[in-house]
């Protein structure tokens, strides 16, 4: 039974995490924005797309929240569903810590777990926002230290890793993240870090056996997901190919913090490093400490292992995904700063080291704003562009006989979103909303009974005499029975 006082925290940490996530995600539940994969889900309607990606409990979770095993658009209750558990697994997760911090720093550290700028790429999802989440929530839940009990504690985290793996299996990374600042709270309360190791290793062995031999081999058949899943066949390939990994992965995060901003991620972890060098010293000082070596050793290796659980897994793999979606474990590197940093910090001085880290959160919540507003302005700017192509393609029906549409080329970033890309380069390594795959489903979305189909050479290289339509946006013209829609035109910006 949770003490008053104990819960009284959890309770009013968990409403500000949960107001605080409604808050950088309002652009996303006042606007409709059909983001990636949900313009194919929106028209196939197959509710069991995902057993296909081994991911059997999303399919499960849309069955219950739309009552249908189609897919029909119910956003935004999977994005709002996603975030409340989200928010609760954060403020649980910090408030188990026992951190030692007022209430205000706790809540401090729950925000630290949701204003990170990756998560805006699973939050654009219309379906998928609440599998991933979800999945993101379980993570840090099945880190958790269960002390009353060693069969308990093995049950709960396999069954929350289980669920885990079959909501999302990227999420993994986070929850190898959160078990290093586990290991790291509990040397600090001084309680047994080996065996809450050794638990958490043999349950997540046992759990990823369970998946990667029974569960995934009969449900995963789709060639994306087989060739994602295919690991490093070798060690001599894994060694070349890993400095590569390693720097795409930088890449992403210098996206989310460009030029001067890459200080709110350097700075914090050059400081929380200095602070490991010195506690660890201490602890190695203190002879009244069982497994004083362990505990000293584990302190040195675990800044490393932050770091290096923000690829986590996918240095393993044969064809990585570089995705903001899959950088989930970055929330683990800001906590991870934070607790570190304000553990050696004297009381007196934690206000002013809480507006620091309130300025990077304030940094977060405006690079995840701007994502989603950049990404409803383009969407905006496409739908307006697919009602003028539909009007186009109507003029020549009436003339002539039109079977087919083609596309070429991609459409024209929308110009008054210029400025957010290049201060804030995330908004285009997330696969933007104008995309050569979104056309032939806001044109099955405007009605016009075209099939769509790939521009092959003789779509390609074809020179019109007669254009039906020309402008900055786009050009069109007919080949034979088909309309070719083309976006590289003369007009556009440099």
């Amino acid at each position: 039974m949770m003490p008053t006082h104990a819960r009284n925290l959890l309770q009013t940490v968990c409403l500000f995490s949960l107001v605080f996530a409604l808050f950088i995600s309002v652009p996303l539940w006042t606007n409709k924005i059909y983001y990636g994969d949900d313009f194919f889900r929106l028209y196939n309607g197959d509710g069991t797309i995902w057993l296909s990606n081994g991911r059997p409990l999303t399919t499960l979770l849309h069955y219950l929240l739309a009552f249908n095993t189609t897919l029909i658009d119910i956003s935004p209750i999977p994005l709002l569903a996603g975030l409340t558990a989200l928010s609760f697994s954060a403020a649980l997760f910090v408030c188990r810590l026992q951190s030692g911090l007022p209430p205000a720093g706790i809540i401090l550290l729950s925000l630290g777990v949701l204003a990170n700028p990756f998560l805006s790429q699973p939050m654009l999802y219309i379906w998928d926002s609440f599998s991933i989440l979800l999945a993101i929530s379980l993570a840090m839940l099945a880190a958790m230290y269960y002390p009353r009990s060693l069969w308990r504690d093995m049950v709960y985290s396999a069954g929350l890793l289980l669920s885990m793996l079959m909501l999302y299996q990227i999420a993994i990374n986070l929850y190898l993240a959160c078990v290093v600042i586990v290991g790291y709270r509990l040397i600090c309360l001084r309680l047994p870090l080996l065996r809450f190791l050794l638990i958490k290793a043999v349950t997540l062995g046992l759990v990823v056996l369970l998946y990667k031999f029974f569960i995934a081999p009969a449900l995963i058949n789709d060639n994306y997901s087989l060739t994602q899943s295919e690991f490093v066949p070798s060690l001599s390939l894994f060694i070349t190919a890993l400095p590569d990994t390693l720097v795409n992965f930088y890449a992403l995060i210098q996206a989310a913090f460009p030029g001067w901003r890459m200080s709110f991620v350097w700075l914090p972890g050059l400081v929380a490093v200095l602070a490991v060098l010195y506690q660890t010293v201490e602890i190695l000082r203190d002879r009244t400490r069982t497994q004083r070596i362990p505990a000293a050793l584990f302190y040195l290796f675990a800044p490393v292992l932050i770091v290096l659980s923000i690829p986590g897994v996918s240095i393993f793999l044969k064809v990585p995904l570089f995705a903001p979606r899959v950088m989930a474990s970055f929330s683990a590197y800001t906590l991870f700063c934070m607790l570190v940093i304000f553990s050696v910090t004297p009381p007196r001085l934690r206000l002013a080291v809480g507006a620091g880290w309130g300025i990077v959160l304030l940094y977060s919540v405006v690079s995840l704003t701007t994502v989603f507003n950049t990404l409803n302005r383009d969407q905006q700017y496409l739908s307006s562009v697919m009602w003028m192509i539909k009007a186009d393609v109507a003029r020549v029906k009436a003339t002539q006989e039109v079977k087919n549409i083609s596309f070429i080329g991609t459409l024209v970033i929308v110009p008054d979103t210029a400025h957010a890309r290049n201060n804030f380069p995330l908004v285009t390594e997330i696969r933007p909303a104008i995309s050569k795959y979104t056309y032939p489903y806001f044109l099955m979305e405007r009605s016009t009974g075209l099939k769509a189909i790939r521009a092959d050479a003789s779509i390609v290289y074809f020179r019109p005499e007669k254009y039906v339509s020309k402008s900055c946006d786009y050009t069109l013209y007919m080949v034979n029975s088909t309309a070719v829609v083309n976006f590289n035109t003369l007009c556009q910006p440099n």
